[in-house]
C-alpha cells in the first residue's frame, strides 16, 4: 500500500513539474537568455521542495534526511522533487543568501559584549511624563563622587609644585607613537620592537626560578655550566613559544629571547659579586680584629672617652638625620625621581591651582596665578577652562601633569641654573592639551619665583589690536598701544613685588624713550620729576598701564632689562603662536602706500622679543607679489633672554593654515637650540584618571553617575574610542 501511494504522489508531482516547466518555457519564448537551464518552476508542492532549496533555506541536516543527501531516486527517497538545481530563479536565490548573510550577522551581534547601542543616559518617557523640573533634583554634592574616584585621583599635596619638583616627578609614559598623529612611521616601528623585547624581557624573569639557577652557578667546570645554560635558554624559549604564540612570530624571536636571557642572567652575576662584596666588607679580618691584652687604667679611660664621643657623635648624626626626614615635605615623601622605572609604576597626578592661588581675576573664574587667562571662548584658549566653569565643585582648579610638562619644566628649570635660555616649541594634534600644559608651566614657575609673561590668546592679538601707528623712537618698528597696555597691566599686576628691585639703565631709557616720555614717567611716579632719580621697572610698568601714547615705549624699554637681568628667571609664554608667522592682519600707509600690504609682525614692538627669542624665521608667502619693504634692523638687546626661557604653543583651532603651522615645526625643527615638545593623546591610564576626575568635581553626565561610568570597563572604553584618547573630545564625550 505504501508503495502504491508513494508512485501516485510521484506521478502527480512529475507531470505538475512537467506542467510548471513548460508554462516557464512559453512565459519566457520571447526573452534573450531563453535556454532549457533558465527554465524555473513557479509552482511549489508542499513537502516536494528540492533537497538543496531546504538545505539553503532551512539548512536541514543529513540526519534530518535519513541519510546522506546524494539519494536522487524515488525509491531511495520518501519524498521526493525532480526539479533540477538549475530551475530556480536566480534572484530568489540571491535573496536567500544575503538573508541568510543577514542572519549570519545578526547572531554575531548578539554575541558581541560590551557597550550597546542604546544610550544609557538618555531621559526615558517616564520622566518626562513626571513633570520634574531641574529644581526638583537634589543639588550636587561632593559626597556623591564614587569612592573608586576618590581614591583613584590624586592631587600634589603643596597644591602646584615648583618647577624643581615638578621637573623630578614620576609620571606615566604616554601612549606609543601612531604614525596618524604625526610622529611617522620609523618611530612607530621602533617603540613597537622596544615593547616587544620588554614583554619578552618580563615573562624571562618569571619563568627561570631561582633554584635553578643557584644549580647552575654552583657547577665549577665550565664546559658543564655552558651546557646547563644552553639547555635553559632552549627550554626557556620554548616555554615562551608556547605561552606567546604571536611573539614567537616575530623573525628576531630567537635572538630577541637570547639578549634577553643574557642580559637577565649578568644582572644576577652582578648581584651575586655584589652580596659577596657586602659579606667581606662585614666581616673583619683577623689583622682588623683588635687584640685582647691588657692596658693600663689610663689607656683605658681615653678608650672610654674616645668612645663615648665617637658614640655621641654617631646619635647627633642619627638624630640630625631624623630631624631631616621628619621635616621632609609631603610631596617629597610620596613622589620619587623621574626615572624610567618610577614611571612605569607611578599613576597620574594632578596640580591644584585654587589651592596656591584661592583669589580669583575679574572673571570669577580664573585664579589670579593664571592672569591674564579668560574663560570666554572667543577671547580665552583651549577649553581647560571650559572645564572649571562646568564644575559642580567650586573649590578647586586641577589640571593633570603630564611627562610632556615634566619636560618643560626640567629645560626651564636647567637654564635657570646655567645662566642660560631655554626654547620650547610646543606641538600636538587639536584637543590634545597644549594649552593646559603651558597653563601648568605658567602655574608652577610663578611659585618657583619666576616673572612670567604669559600671553594666552595670541590669535586675538595679532587681529584686534584696535589700531596701530609708527614708532615714535625705533624707524621701521609699529607700536600696538592697547595691547601694550594691557601686557604691561598684566606683568605689573603678578609680579609687581618681583620687580621693584630692578633698575632701568640710563642707556635702555634712551633707546626706547623719548625726554617727553621719561618726564611723563617721571611726573607720574615721583613728587619731584625735575630731580634725577632712577627709573625702576615697576614706574615703567605703571606708567604704560596708564598711559596709552607710551606704552609701547614703557613695554619695549621693560622688555629690554627684563630680558638682560640675571637676578631671576624671566620666562615668556606665549600660546597661539604659530599665528604670528600667518598673512597679517595690520595696514598702515606709512609702511604700504596703496595698504595693500600688511605690516609683518616681527617690525611691531610688542611682538618682536617674542620672535626674536625663538629665532625661528620662515618665508612669507603673503608679499611675494610685491617687493616687501626692507624689515628694520634686529635689535640684539631684544633677542636672547639671559636667564629663563620662551615656551610657545601653537593651535589647530584657529583660522591658521596647516601649511603655516608645517612649515614653522620643521623650521623649529631643524634649530639645535630649540626643543620640540609634543603634547600626545591620553594613556588608557591617564583617561581613566581624567574621567575620575570629572566625577569627583561633577561635570556632565558623571555628576550623578555614582561611579557606574567609571567602574564599567566597556564604557570607558567607549569614550576612549569616540574621543580618540583627546582631553577636548573626552570632556565632549561625557557633556553630550
Amino acid at each position: 500500500v505504501r508503495t502504491a501511494h508513494r508512485s501516485v504522489l510521484t506521478s502527480r508531482a512529475l507531470s505538475s513539474s512537467r506542467w510548471s516547466t513548460a508554462t516557464s518555457l512559453e512565459l519566457d519564448s520571447n526573452s534573450k537568455d531563453n535556454n532549457r537551464y533558465n527554465a524555473t518552476s513557479k509552482r511549489w508542492f508542499g513537502l516536494y521542495r528540492h533537497e538543496k532549496y531546504i538545505a539553503d533555506r532551512d539548512e536541514v541536516s543529513d540526519e534530518d534526511w535519513g541519510g546522506p543527501r546524494t539519494m536522487r531516486t524515488a525509491e531511495d527517497m520518501e519524498f521526493y522533487d525532480p526539479v533540477t538545481d538549475t530551475t530556480y530563479d536566480q534572484e530568489e536565490m540571491e535573496s536567500i543568501k544575503r538573508e541568510k548573510a543577514a542572519s549570519q550577522k545578526r547572531d554575531e551581534l548578539d554575541k558581541k559584549t560590551g557597550r550597546g547601542w542604546t544610550d544609557p543616559w538618555e531621559i526615558k518617557d517616564e520622566d518626562w511624563m513626571e513633570g520634574k523640573c531641574f529644581d526638583d533634583f537634589e543639588e550636587w554634592n561632593p559626597s556623591m563622587a564614587s569612592r573608586i574616584s576618590l581614591e583613584r585621583v590624586q592631587v600634589h599635596p603643596d597644591g602646584v609644585p615648583t618647577l624643581e619638583v615638578l621637573a623630578s616627578l614620576a609620571l606615566p609614559s604616554p601612549p606609543a607613537l601612531h604614525p596618524g598623529h604625526g610622529s611617522g612611521a620609523k618611530p612607530y616601528v621602533v617603540q613597537r620592537k622596544q615593547n616587544q623585547y620588554k614583554e619578552i624581557q618580563d615573562a624571562i624573569q618569571g619563568l627561570v626560578s631561582s633554584e635553578r639557577l643557584e644549580q647552575i652557578f654552583k657547577i665549577v667546570d665550565w664546559d658543564d655550566k655552558q651546557q646547563a645554560i644552553d639547555i635553559l635558554y632552549e627550554t626557556t624559549e620554548a616555554t615562551l613559544a608556547q605561552q606567546k604564540p604571536i611573539l614567537s612570530q616575530l623573525p628576531k624571536f630567537s635572538l630577541f629571547v637570547e639578549q634577553a636571557m643574557e642580559e637577565f642572567l649578568e644582572g644576577i652575576q652582578r648581584q651575586e659579586e655584589e652580596k659577596a662584596l657586602a659579606a667581606s666588607i662585614a666581616t673583619p679580618t683577623e689583622a682588623e680584629v683588635p687584640s685582647a691584652t691588657p692596658t693600663d687604667p689610663e689607656t683605658e679611660e681615653k678608650l672610654s672617652a674616645t668612645s663615648t664621643e665617637t658614640e655621641t657623635e654617631t646619635e647627633t648624626e642619627t638624630a640630625k638625620e631624623a630631624e631631616e626626614i621628619v621635616i621632609k615635605t609631603k610631596a617629597e615623601e610620596l613622589f620619587v625621581a623621574a626615572t624610567e622605572e618610577a614611571d612605569e609604576g607611578s599613576v597620574p597626578i594632578f596640580m591644584d591651582v585654587l589651592q596656591v592661588s584661592s583669589e580669583l581675576g575679574e572673571d570669577g573664574m580664573v585664579p589670579k596665578l593664571l592672569n591674564p587667562l579668560k574663560p570666554h571662548h572667543k577671547m580665552g584658549c583651549g577649553r581647560m577652562v571650559e572645564e572649571w566653569e562646568l564644575a559642580a565643585l567650586k573649590t578647586t582648579n586641577r589640571i593633570m601633569i603630564r611627562q610632556c610638562t615634566r619636560d618643560m619644566a626640567q629645560l626651564l628649570n636647567k637654564a635657570s641654573m646655567e645662566h642660560s635660555c631655554a626654547k620650547i616649541f610646543v606641538t600636538g594634534r587639536q584637543g590634545m592639551g597644549k594649552s593646559a600644559s603651558l597653563a601648568a608651566i605658567v602655574a608652577s614657575a610663578r611659585t618657583s619665583g619666576y616673572i612670567v609673561m604669559y600671553m594666552p590668546d595670541g590669535d586675538r592679538m595679532r587681529k584686534l589690536g584696535k589700531y596701530i601707528e609708527p614708532s615714535s623712537k625705533r624707524r621701521g618698528f609699529y607700536d600696538l598701544p592697547f595691547l601694550a597696555k594691557e601686557v604691561c597691566g598684566a606683568l605689573l599686576e603678578n609680579h609687581e613685588s618681583d620687580l621693584h628691585d630692578m633698575v632701568v639703565s640710563p642707556e635702555t631709557c634712551s633707546k626706547y624713550l623719548t625726554e617727553e616720555y621719561m618726564k611723563k614717567v617721571k611726573e607720574l611716579n615721583r613728587e619731584d620729576a625735575s630731580a634725577d632719580t632712577i627709573i625702576t621697572v615697576v614706574d615703567l610698568l605703571k606708567t604704560g598701564s596708564e598711559l596709552i601714547d607710551i606704552s609701547s615705549a614703557c613695554y619695549s624699554a621693560s622688555m629690554d632689562t627684563l630680558m638682560n637681568q640675571t637676578t631671576k628667571p624671566f620666562v615668556i609664554v606665549s600660546d597661539e603662536f604659530n599665528g604670528y608667522y600667518d598673512r597679517g592682519h595690520y595696514y598702515h600707509m606709512s609702511y604700504d602706500p596703496l595698504v595693500h600690504k600688511p605690516i609683518p609682525y616681527s617690525s611691531m614692538t610688542l611682538f618682536e622679543p617674542l620672535l626674536n627669542t625663538l629665532g625661528v624665521m620662515v618665508d612669507d608667502d603673503s608679499n611675494k607679489k610685491r617687493p616687501a619693504k626692507s624689515p628694520p634692523p634686529k635689535n640684539e638687546s631684544l633677542s636672547s633672554i639671559q636667564r629663563g626661557g620662551i615656551v610657545v604653543g601653537t593651535t589647530e583651532s584657529r583660522a591658521v593654515s596647516r601649511k603655516v603651522t608645517g612649515k614653522i615645526t620643521e623650521a623649529a625643527s631643524a634649530l639645535s637650540d630649540v626643543s620640540i615638545v609634543s603634547v600626545p593623546p591620553f594613556s588608557v591610564l591617564e583617561a581613566e584618571h581624567y574621567l575620575s576626575n570629572l566625577d569627583v568635581t561633577g561635570i556632565g553626565r558623571l555628576r550623578f553617575d555614582q561611579g557606574e561610568t567609571v567602574m564599567n570597563e566597556q564604557e570607558m572604553a567607549y569614550l576612549r574610542m569616540v574621543s580618540s584618547s583627546r582631553p577636548q573630545l573626552l570632556l565632549d564625550s561625557t557633556l553630550s
